[in-house]
């Protein structure tokens, strides 16, 4: 698939006009993620739920102020706002400060690099951009191969500060059929799982039981010494 294609023909005409206003209000928005990854899959575009649009050179009182007619729900602490067909973010930077799933000390940037605001991702394969205009890919950890070879690879040492990224490791391991990388099973070793919620257990729970490639996932979770959330997940 060719990287105007990508956009042109797959790309909602709502979630363009979105970003054309964005443009227009002098930011400049970059889709980023699973829709991303998954149109680089060549699925369709019915795979993939969410989209998720990271936006530059804007305030987020800015980005409010132009929605504020479309229904949304807003998470300021994170510059999210969320609308019914796509979230559009801030660049941040983000540090764990504790053992909950949201205890972050959340930096909003809008000035941040797409490389600086893609260290707070979890895998290469989710920290791929495309400019939603030009159709440019944007890549700073060499995501778009690691999908090629299928081999699912941390961004760095902070992955380790949420532990609910194993079990999105899991999930993805079990959709597609991603080989963890050696980095990724080192860093699963070191992370605890005691602090997990039950919400989050139950998602992968479900995922894991409708996904082609559960085997590979829980043999994933043996590999790193998670055996008490196995035995959770074939409950």
């Amino acid at each position: 698939m060719s990287v105007n294609i990508l956009v042109k023909e797959v790309l909602s005409s709502k979630v363009f006009e979105t970003c054309f206003r964005l443009k227009n209000a002098g930011a400049r928005p970059i889709i980023v993620g699973g829709w991303v990854r998954d149109r680089l899959l060549n699925l369709p575009s019915s795979a993939t739920k969410d989209i998720d649009i990271e936006v530059f050179h804007i305030s987020f009182e800015r980005l409010c102020h132009i929605f504020q007619d479309e229904p949304h729900i807003t998470f300021s602490k994170f510059g999210v706002l969320r609308l019914n067909y796509a979230d559009i973010s801030l660049p941040r930077i983000e540090h764990c400060t504790g053992l909950k799933y949201n205890d972050f000390c959340v930096q909003i940037q809008s000035d941040l690099s797409f490389e600086e605001a893609s260290h707070r991702r979890d895998f290469t394969v989710n920290a791929i951009g495309c400019d939603p205009f030009s159709g440019e890919i944007l890549d700073p950890f060499c995501g778009v191969n690691d999908l090629k070879n299928k081999c699912l690879k941390p961004i760095s040492k902070a992955f380790m500060e949420d532990s609910y990224r194993i079990l999105r490791a899991a999930q993805l391991i079990a959709r597609f059929g991603f080989t963890p990388d050696v980095q990724l099973l080192a860093f699963g070793k070191c992370m605890p799982y005691e602090n997990l919620s039950k919400k989050h257990i139950q998602t992968t729970h479900l995922i894991l039981n409708s996904a082609p490639y559960k085997g590979k996932a829980l043999q994933f979770l043996q590999d790193i010494q998670w055996v008490q959330i196995i035995d959770t997940l074939e409950e």
